[in-house]
């Protein structure tokens, strides 16, 4: 047990450190991910409730093709901004802001004019960073007055915001009727698709907040220093007053060290905020608060983009959608103030030491499948958990880090305790394969005992006979070697002459030697067979002295009324590679059942006269030796036939058969890299046939 939990902690710590590399090497990749998940829980959002909320005051009205024909315009003729302003300028109402830079225009003077008079429009900055290349129009100045850009708010630290180096703006007349200028700078993610809006970046000695951004601080009438910026954490406008309700209070926007607040998408862009084009405005221009409810607290954006210009881009929900698109949510966030915000970092440790501890504590507790239930139980939670919390806290979760690094680990550790079962249970097989055969060996040498008993009885008797015979001259061999000392060699003994005397004697002593070797035979054969052997004691084996072995140790009955036919010439056959003693038991079985098979065709307790006939061949092709040993017993009936081979199935058992033998048969012949057939004819023939690989080819043995 104490193994277990090392082993299994080694892994657990192994997988999260190994993944926490592979994120840290391919950030990219990981990054990647991150955000396909994001995208897929916007989806999921809009599946189960709809669209987010939306602030009913957010208008965005839309310069499209089919205006230029209805108005009789051309995009390019700015008059027709002039037109719609004067359509708000007769209609009061918040805040308006222009996403349109303005160059030199023989209409300017108009637009200047119209923007001086509504004194609450705001235009658009477009700063380039460093090493971009940014556009040189001939006649207007891409650079402006610092101090005109002045927005001062309260930094709590420096942070990293995004720098701008160069500005390109609108002409300066209309800058400075503007009531306000923010940049629509955009950082889009690796796959080119909007996710964060940089708030606030530095510019030379100040800071540009963003054109959405700038025009919410006005609209909640919070000035630069009510506002406090602490990269990496937050924006605090301080006392914001809601202008459609009157209420007062502080609002936090979450930001990332660059000064980004992250979008929270509300939805597909064609079922969005109240969206109207230049056409639809200036023919309602004395019915704009009872037609399209735009009234004093109303913030509008107007934009221009057709298909032709291609004012497109791609998004979380729609393959393109108008720039504009990310001002309006923007501005929809902070006056919702349903920001986005991720697990803290102690979370983020947390969730990790949480899910490690949980893998350990589950692995040494309980079984494999109880494992795997609990631990896809425990990631199908933490998704739900996530997911809810999307929903209704907007909280993101932590990346895929921690839940990879669950679910990996979990992988892990399933298939090692696998392969250790595996192996566990392999050996336990072999083991229970090696207490089977050593148990049907035991059972044999019941068998064999009978049969020995004759053999070893002969040689016994001679030893006998020839013992008596040396007692009861053991006197006369004295007098004779006392007379060999005198020289009276010509006596005789009990009528038995010296030199016939020690004829016999020599004969005996001879006799008994042989007989102690044929009893020491008997019995190193009968121990050899009863000892326990490793499969993988294996040595050169010739298959014929293996047979003759096993028909050795059949009972003398049942070897006394059988004909062995050998039809294979030795010289010819092959070795194997083998284990002497299992083969042996291999063929004993297999002529044990001969035996019985013959002795059942003649339903008599004794044995009838039958023949078994052994048939060796080698395939040279396939370098196997082909053993087949046929009888003319009773046969299988052929309902049976595919059963034979499984443990404990036996048609004798009122006989004491143990349904183990043809079962370990099989096994050994496995062991060996062979394979058995068994083929029957009922009340005619059994055929088994056994293939074996050979270690050389046929030759001279």
């Amino acid at each position: 047990m104490k193994n277990k939990k090392i082993i299994t902690l080694i892994i657990i710590i192994s997988v999260f450190s190994l993944l926490g590399l592979f994120f840290q090497l391919f950030s990219f990749e990981y990054k990647s991910w991150s955000l396909i998940i994001y995208d897929m829980l916007f989806k999921i959002r809009y599946s189960l409730k709809g669209r987010a909320p939306l602030s009913p005051y957010i208008y965005s009205v839309s310069l499209i093709d089919s205006d230029m024909a209805i108005l009789n315009k051309n995009a390019k003729d700015i008059s027709i901004y002039s037109e719609l302003l004067n359509t708000f300028n007769i209609n009061t109402v918040k805040s308006i802001g222009i996403d349109h830079i303005f160059l030199e225009n023989p209409a300017i003077d108009s637009l200047i004019k119209v923007t001086r008079e509504l004194k609450n429009l705001y235009y658009p900055v477009i700063p380039f960073q460093r090493n971009h290349n940014y556009p040189q129009t001939p006649g207007v100045n891409l650079d402006i007055p610092e101090d005109f850009l002045s927005w001062n708010p309260v930094l709590e630290n420096k942070g990293n915001p995004i720098e701008g180096v160069q500005i390109l703006a609108s002409h300066p007349e209309l800058q400075k009727a503007a009531r306000g200028l923010g940049h629509i700078l955009r950082d889009t993610d690796s796959d080119g698709r909007d996710r964060k809006i940089p708030l606030i970046i530095r510019y030379k000695n100040t800071y540009i907040p963003g054109f959405a951004f700038r025009m919410i601080c006005d609209y909640l009438c919070v000035p630069p220093r009510n506002i406090s910026i602490s990269f990496g954490n937050y924006i605090l406008l301080k006392n914001a007053v809601f202008p459609f309700s009157g209420l007062k209070k502080d609002i936090k926007i979450p930001i990332d060290d660059k000064g980004r607040m992250r979008i929270n998408f509300s939805g597909p862009y064609k079922n969005s905020f109240n969206n109207y084009s230049f056409h639809t405005i200036i023919k309602n221009t004395h019915t704009l608060r009872s037609q399209l409810k735009i009234d004093e607290h109303s913030l509008i954006f107007v934009s221009s983009y057709t298909f032709r210009d291609n004012d497109y881009y791609p998004g979380i929900f729609d393959t393109n959608y108008p720039l504009i698109y990310v001002q309006l949510e923007t501005a929809n966030t902070i006056l919702n103030e349903s920001f986005l915000t991720e697990f803290p970092i102690w979370v983020k440790l947390f969730l990790l030491v949480f899910f490690a501890g949980f893998l350990w504590i589950l692995h040494v507790k309980v079984r494999n499948i109880i494992f795997f239930s609990l631990s896809l139980i425990i990631g199908i939670v933490y998704i739900v958990i996530c997911i809810s919390l999307f929903l209704y806290c907007n909280l993101l979760p932590c990346g895929i880090f921690p839940f990879t690094g669950f679910f990996v680990s979990a992988i892990v550790l399933l298939v090692y305790s696998n392969m250790h079962r595996i192996k566990r249970l392999k050996l336990q097989e072999q083991q229970h394969r090696e207490k089977l055969i050593q148990a049907d060996k035991m059972v044999t040498i019941g068998t064999m005992v009978s049969g020995l008993a004759h053999d070893i009885n002969n040689p016994n008797s001679v030893i006998k006979t020839e013992a008596d015979f040396l007692s009861k001259n053991f006197v006369y061999i004295k007098e004779i070697m006392d007379a060999a000392e005198t020289g009276q060699r010509s006596m005789l003994f009990d009528e038995i002459s010296y030199p016939q005397l020690n004829e016999n004697f020599s004969y005996s002593l001879t006799g008994i030697r042989k007989a102690c070797n044929k009893i020491e035979g008997i019995i190193n054969t009968l121990k050899d067979y009863y000892k326990q052997t490793s499969p993988e004691n294996t040595e050169q084996v010739d298959i014929i002295t293996v047979i003759q072995e096993s028909f050795f140790f059949l009972p003398r009955d049942m070897k006394n009324t059988v004909i062995l036919n050998f039809n294979s010439p030795r010289e010819k056959l092959p070795l194997i590679r083998g284990n002497t003693q299992r083969l042996i038991q291999v063929f004993y079985n297999i002529l044990q059942n001969s035996c019985n098979a013959i002795k059942t065709m003649d339903s008599q307790k004794s044995y009838t006269k039958g023949t078994i006939t052994i048939t060796i061949t080698t395939d040279n092709n396939k370098n196997m030796i082909r053993i087949c040993i046929k009888d003319t017993g009773c046969g299988i009936d052929p309902s049976i036939l595919h059963r034979i081979t499984e443990p404990l199935f036996t048609t004798r058992m009122k006989q004491g058969g143990t349904g183990l033998g043809l079962y370990i048969v099989d096994t050994i012949i496995k062991e060996h890299k062979g394979k058995m057939e068994i083929q029957s004819e009922l009340n005619k023939w059994t055929k088994v046939i056994i293939s074996l690989p050979v270690i050389r080819k046929p030759g001279n043995n």
